[in-house]
């Protein structure tokens, strides 16, 4: 059940529980900039998506992130998974 869906009351307990996606950047290629899970899995994306209607969107194709073994699923709200790549984990 996503946090939007819980009666007003339970909404701020829920989001902030739950944890975001996590992966090893430094495995992943340099080109991609941002982890976002939603509701095909966890996406690998080379442009910082935008949530628009309940999923996120990108101008560029996605990468699935369980291609990588060091992806972990999160347990946060889609709408709160995003995680962006850190400067320093570029090979």
């Amino acid at each position: 059940m996503k946090t939007s869906e819980l009666p007003p009351q339970l909404q701020l307990v829920s989001a902030s529980a739950g944890t975001k996606a996590s992966i090893d950047w430094t495995q992943v290629h340099p080109a991609i900039m941002a982890l976002a899970e939603g509701n095909d899995g966890g996406e690998l994306h080379q442009v910082v998506p935008t949530w628009v209607k309940g999923a996120w969107e990108s101008p560029l194709p996605a990468v699935p992130a369980w291609s990588h073994s060091s992806f972990i699923p999160g347990t946060c709200d889609w709408s709160d998974s995003l995680v962006l790549r850190p400067v320093e984990a570029k090979p």
